[in-house]
């Protein structure tokens, strides 16, 4: 299922002029430069380079990496992708977080475009103006090194948490008051999972007409849910088993893994059912308990269970905020390494103006300033943390 041998050649433009460069990933991940002659006419373009996988697999990544969330990097200026990206890279992180969800313009202080979610009126019908601006991300994401996990749906969209209410919302959870109509409910389910196939499934023009499942050196992982069943008593233990074995029917032996997308904190994250699934590749956790005792007990947990059932596991939200930001990222990172964990801070975001953060539980007309010295966001103007990242990237790089 995984080779440990790559090549992928990067041209800026199918159309472009002599002499080109290509840049070919090596399994080293370095991009080396050579010349070849192509045709002599020239097109400008501003837009991401084509990329065209040549034959020969790809290099997978260890069980033990440094990741970020930046869930929304996908509706940002190309321009801010590309400094983002370029950071990570020189910080030795090798996976970027995303979801499948809506993003506002200029959310967050950022330069945003802005995002619609896949299905925000009706199951089944797609809206796939998110996927297109995924696809003139990866480019990129090859061209840096680094490589996305996807949560395909954000559990948070189901009862309008952070003022979205989505097709699932609407029609399977009665506005957001009935989780049950949606976690235990056979069409819901059959709704859900022909989502998730649709996005694997999408065609990606600037990866050379492939479908997401069948760009590995793009996109590490398939997350099925973000913390799904948050906030519900877990309503169906079995639901993150089910979605992923329709969905490895799907894919089949994509070399793109499939993951849980995490719980809402380390209980629900870490279901013995998830580890019995056999089509389950990566078990997720989260949690913003900032006990380190706590954390360092269920990380042990974590990392003996998947050792007892052979899953990758990923510690993949965590985070503080104000001035223990820094402490904490290190010391959890820190910890992840010792034990032999993936592990993915709450969340790298530029730049860190202050921004209204919507409050609906007060109603629709209620905000809030916050901030990223106030919120879970930081960047590399927070010098402390993002030392804090790098160093320990380093370390689980092997450095």
């Amino acid at each position: 299922m995984e080779t440990t041998t790559s090549e992928l050649v990067i041209i800026d433009n199918p159309n472009t002029f002599t002499p080109e460069t290509v840049a070919t990933e090596t399994t080293t991940s370095e991009l080396v430069v050579i010349d070849v002659p192509v045709s002599t006419t020239r097109t400008p373009t501003t837009t991401s380079p084509v990329f065209v996988e040549v034959p020969g697999g790809f290099t997978p990544l260890p069980k033990l990496y440094a990741g970020v969330n930046c869930y929304f990097i996908y509706s940002l200026t190309q321009g801010t992708q590309i400094e983002i990206l370029s950071a990570l890279q020189q910080a030795g992180v090798k996976t970027v977080r995303i979801f499948i969800t809506s993003f506002n313009s200029g959310g967050k202080g950022t330069d945003a475009v802005g995002s619609s979610d896949l299905e925000l009126y009706s199951p089944g019908t797609y809206d796939d103006s998110i996927l297109g601006q995924v696809d003139e991300l990866m480019p990129l994401l090859v061209q840096y090194g680094i490589r996305l996990s996807i949560a395909m749906h954000d559990r948070w969209n189901l009862d309008s948490t952070w003022g979205i209410c989505d097709a699932y919302c609407s029609t399977y959870c009665n506005g957001g008051s009935n989780l049950a109509g949606f976690y235990n409910s056979e069409a819901a389910q059959n709704s859900f999972d022909a989502r998730l196939a649709h996005i694997v499934n999408h065609v990606n023009p600037r990866m050379g007409n492939r479908a997401w499942k069948d760009i590995p050196e793009a996109i590490f992982a398939f997350d099925i849910q973000n913390e799904g069943q948050g906030n519900s008593n877990i309503l169906n233990a079995d639901w993150w088993c089910g979605r992923a074995t329709a969905l490895r029917r799907v894919i089949g032996d994509s070399r793109v893994l499939i993951g849980t997308g995490g719980g809402q904190d380390f209980y629900p994250s870490l279901l013995t059912q998830n580890f019995e699934c056999g089509a389950l590749d990566i078990v997720a956790m989260h949690t913003y308990n900032n006990d380190i005792n706590y954390v360092t007990s269920n990380l042990q947990n974590a990392a003996s269970l998947a050792n007892t059932y052979n899953k990758r596991i990923e510690f993949q939200e965590f985070g503080a905020t104000g001035g223990g930001k820094s402490g904490w990222i290190g010391q959890v990172a820190s910890l992840s390494n010792n034990l032999g964990i993936a592990w993915l801070p709450w969340e790298v975001s530029k730049p860190g103006n202050e921004y209204l953060f919507p409050l609906p539980s007060l109603g629709t007309d209620f905000f809030s300033y916050a901030g990223i010295s106030n919120d879970y966001e930081f960047w590399t103007d927070d010098t402390a943390t993002w030392s804090a990242l790098a160093q320990n990237a380093r370390v689980a790089n092997g450095g």
